[in-house]
């Protein structure tokens, strides 16, 4: 079985209209390899595995960082033809300062500083139609029944149409993530081909050299399925999706004010999908003054198509099930079938509710619980 990077590459390239025969070659695997995970009906599964949390240290080329990097800033300012090249920086280091490095880890290192560069030098000011969508979390104050509560909203922005998604959550763990992220683009009726994130730590485990993180195996397993290219901001730069962060001011102003009243928060979001409905019929794009909904049309035929099966927004976990007949998840605890006692499972934590199972069937489902937090809820006046 492949890695999840390694199908988020096969299902990212055939999205992009390669052939199955091109994908197996250029990623050197089987045809059966490629058909199998192209299928419609295919999965990414983001079951837990083993992984390495931090990159292996480089110590030896550690003393030769701060030299690299000088080079390359005085390599901005000469015609591209005439800097040096990773081969160039190994061999001045050899001679000149009688490093004990690698040629391969210092073109890693110049390669990793090139694409940091670029990436904190590229500012896009116009988005072509199925490019890109932003994604962030806001907070604002709603009411469900007599009670109010500080919740958290996901948000999601079509940057070239500039069509908008709401969905409030009562938490912003991983399965929120995921599951805004699914809904989003089913609302969208398609992919975009990237999106772009902040460094949240549920979906970014650590922030590594040259752009590059370390995700999450779920988030990336969400990725493979839709087949985006997840883009991320540079740290303490939120103005790079500042789409979004307008989708989320514009949120607090006009959705959420004056505080809204629900049953459920399931009301409560489909009354917020209408609004966002509403508003894409009204609302007209800057510099083109043409209605979003009608740029969001034309923009359905670059989005990518979504795929067959919804992906399965949760966060999975093998727990065992105790001599009282409960498993343990997240400070709360459920209850499994007696036959299942002292043996182990899979549970499956989405955002509203878990899933608890054998692998082959679901043996229990129970409403997600949560523990209370002092403050969190306030009592209607």
């Amino acid at each position: 079985m492949l890695d999840v990077p390694e199908i988020h590459s096969i299902r990212t390239l055939h999205a992009r209209g390669f052939s199955k025969r091109k994908i197996a070659k250029l990623l050197g695997v089987s045809r059966k390899t490629v058909d199998k995970y192209t299928a419609k009906d295919y999965v990414v599964s983001p079951e837990p595995r083993m992984r390495l949390r931090k990159p292996r240290p480089v110590p030896k080329m550690d003393p030769w960082k701060p030299v690299i990097d000088q080079w390359l800033a005085e390599d901005e300012h000469r015609p591209r033809k005439q800097r040096r090249t990773a081969r160039k920086m190994y061999r001045g280091l050899v001679a000149t300062y009688g490093a004990e490095v690698s040629e391969i880890t210092v073109r890693r290192y110049v390669a990793s500083r090139k694409q940091e560069r670029a990436r904190q030098a590229f500012v896009p000011l116009e988005f072509p139609l199925g490019s890109m969508a932003e994604v962030d979390f806001g907070r604002a104050l709603f009411g469900i029944g007599d009670v109010e509560e500080v919740c958290l909203f996901f948000a999601l922005r079509l940057m070239a149409s500039g069509v908008s998604f709401v969905k409030v959550f009562p938490h912003e763990k991983l399965e929120s993530m995921l599951d805004g992220i699914a809904s989003g683009l089913a609302f969208l009726g398609g992919v975009p081909r990237q999106l772009m994130f902040d460094n949240t730590s549920v979906i970014v485990r650590e922030i590594l050299g040259g752009g590059l993180r370390i995700q999450t195996p779920e988030f990336k397993a969400l990725a493979a399925h839709y087949g985006f290219e997840a883009v991320f901001t540079n740290p303490g730069a939120p103005n790079e999706k500042g789409g979004v962060e307008n989708l989320v001011q514009w949120a607090q102003r006009n959705l959420f004010s004056p505080v809204p009243r629900a049953a459920s928060l399931a009301e409560l979001n489909q009354r917020l999908l209408a609004e966002c409905l509403a508003d894409s019929q009204t609302r007209r794009r800057p510099r083109s003054d043409r209605l979003v909904a009608d740029l969001w049309e034309e923009e359905q035929s670059y989005l990518l198509a979504l795929p067959a099966s919804a992906f399965p927004a949760c966060r999975n976990r093998f727990v065992r099930v105790d001599k009282t007949l409960l498993v343990a998840y997240d400070h709360a605890v459920y209850s499994a079938p007696a036959v299942y006692a002292e043996k182990p499972l899979l549970l499956r934590a989405f955002w509203d509710h878990v899933e608890i199972t054998d692998r082959e069937r679901t043996v229990a489902v129970h409403e997600r619980s949560w523990p209370t937090s002092p403050g969190r809820w306030l009592t209607r006046p």
